[in-house]
């Protein structure tokens, strides 16, 4: 996130701020706004009834009773920073032209700056409603509490979907001994993210730890069984006793279209969050915003965008320009095996493996020129935070380098 001298409002009134979505984003965009304007008046109104907290969790902690969540920042901090907080609070309007949300407390609150950090609910599975208990989903802090109370040794469970949360249920539920089964119609895991070369060391950890991956399979139909569920596929059908599905998320723009903002699978907003109101910002994953150096809009949803484009977004709506164009970085805990990936590793390019894949590893696509277009590691965090780096700096390096783990990234740095 590089800032953007803002104007002085010496003497000015302060300006409030209002944001709406009190998750990880919301609070990390007004904390971003405070910290840009000691003087403005900031209000976080969010649906849940929690204190905003990260979901990365959710999926690996929470599910294996390790850890319990905690907020994103304790009650004392939003009273210190002076942020008021309305949780169990939904903004239902925004009328732009008298500079005012309506929310379901009967409020209606104006605003000078308006930061929509609305985020994603998840996809439902069509027709879902119908089965009731047998089908979970994994969005929030009482998800996560209802799903744990239902992972026990030897309990059959079905994992719709082989991207990140859906794996990361999967790694969980077998830390607890619990027979899982995952089942995508994509021909590998994490088909979005990594190529098949790096998807089958994953692939290759789950089946060692005794999930059963169901991959490239169509499901036809998920029914009741009895008590317990049905995933019948092309292949043939598996019980279980309920199915937890992750399918992706959709992205809550309902207000922002309502208000006549541009939508397009996302907010759209620039590098500085701005959307196509002057007076509105975006944050978080509900934007559909300018990726890294490419400029291609994309909605992404990660840690990384909460935290960073959210806060560009707040310190921009603050009048403190901020732009927001990191190299997107994702990662996974699964079995002990920190996972991670940067940038686009499924196109075109020359294709370069770092150690030896049983073990702590990394590859890389490079383009024609030797710049890093994508990257992933496997227990190599340090690696990752240098390559990061390097693609940022669109460094080019030659593939025998990064090709030699006896040559330390530290080393690569210094390429100018």
């Amino acid at each position: 996130m590089k800032d953007i001298p803002g104007q002085a409002r010496a003497g000015a009134e302060p300006v409030r701020i209002l944001v709406i979505g009190a998750g990880h984003a919301g609070a990390v965009a007004a904390f971003a706004a405070r910290r840009a304007d000691r003087t403005a008046e900031i209000e976080l109104v969010g649906e849940e009834a929690h204190l905003p907290y990260e979901r990365p969790p959710l999926s690996k902690e929470a599910l294996s009773g390790s850890a319990a969540i905690a907020p994103k920042f304790a009650a004392a901090a939003y009273a210190e920073a002076r942020i008021a907080v309305a949780t169990g609070v939904r903004a239902t309007v925004i009328d732009r032209a008298r500079k005012t949300v309506q929310a379901t407390d009967g409020q209606v609150r104006p605003y000078d700056r308006l930061v929509l950090a609305s985020g994603s609910r998840v996809r439902r599975w069509p027709g879902g409603e119908a089965l009731g208990r047998r089908l979970c989903y994994l969005r929030t802090v009482e998800d996560a509490a209802a799903l744990r109370g239902r992972l026990r040794p030897g309990m059959r469970v079905a994992v719709i979907g082989a991207g990140f949360i859906g794996l990361e249920v999967a790694a969980s539920a077998r830390l607890v001994g619990a027979e899982v089964a995952v089942f995508d119609r994509a021909p590998t895991v994490l088909a979005r993210v990594l190529p098949p070369a790096a998807a089958a060391v994953v692939e290759a950890r789950h089946r060692a730890q005794g999930v059963a991956l169901h991959l490239g399979a169509a499901i036809a139909d998920l029914g009741p069984d009895g008590d317990g569920i049905v995933v019948a596929t092309d292949r043939g059908t598996v019980q279980a006793d309920f199915a937890v599905v992750g399918i992706g998320v959709v992205p809550n723009t309902e207000l922002a279209a309502e208000a006549g903002l541009e939508v397009d699978d996302g907010l759209v907003v620039d590098e500085c969050g701005h959307s196509s109101d002057p007076h509105i910002f975006g944050a978080g994953e509900v934007t559909r915003h300018p990726v890294g150096r490419t400029g291609v809009r994309q909605r992404i949803e990660s840690w990384q965008v909460a935290e960073s484009q959210a806060a560009a977004a707040g310190a921009s709506a603050a009048g403190c320009p901020a732009v927001y164009d990191a190299v997107p970085w994702f990662w996974s805990d699964q079995y002990g095996m920190n996972i991670q990936s940067a940038g686009d590793l499924r196109g075109p390019g020359e294709w370069i493996v770092r150690g030896e894949p049983a073990g702590s590893h990394s590859c890389y696509r490079l383009d024609e020129e030797g710049r890093i277009l994508g990257a992933a590691t496997f227990d190599a965090a340090k690696d990752m935070a240098a390559i990061r780096r390097l693609m940022q700096r669109e460094t080019r390096v030659a593939a025998a380098l990064l090709r030699d783990p006896g040559v330390p990234m530290r080393q690569l740095l210094a390429i100018p």
